[in-house]
């Protein structure tokens, strides 16, 4: 099975969405599960395995926590 590296790299992810970056890498259930539970430090966790900066991963807990 293909790791996450060769799937996304940070080149390919420029560009992309949240959710395209999420489900290319296979962790787009892990991370609904993750908000779900509103377990922070594993929605940080994945989202930095998608190459987003720490400014938009904080960005993104704030708006999940709101909802």
């Amino acid at each position: 099975m293909p790791s996450i590296k060769d799937k996304l790299t940070p080149e390919r992810a420029v560009g992309m969405t949240v959710n395209e970056r999420l489900h290319l890498a296979g962790l787009i259930h892990d991370y609904d599960v993750a908000v779900g539970t509103r377990d922070i430090e594993a929605i940080s966790t994945i989202l930095k395995t998608v190459y987003l900066t720490d400014a938009d991963i904080d960005a993104i807990i704030a708006f999940e926590l709101r909802k």
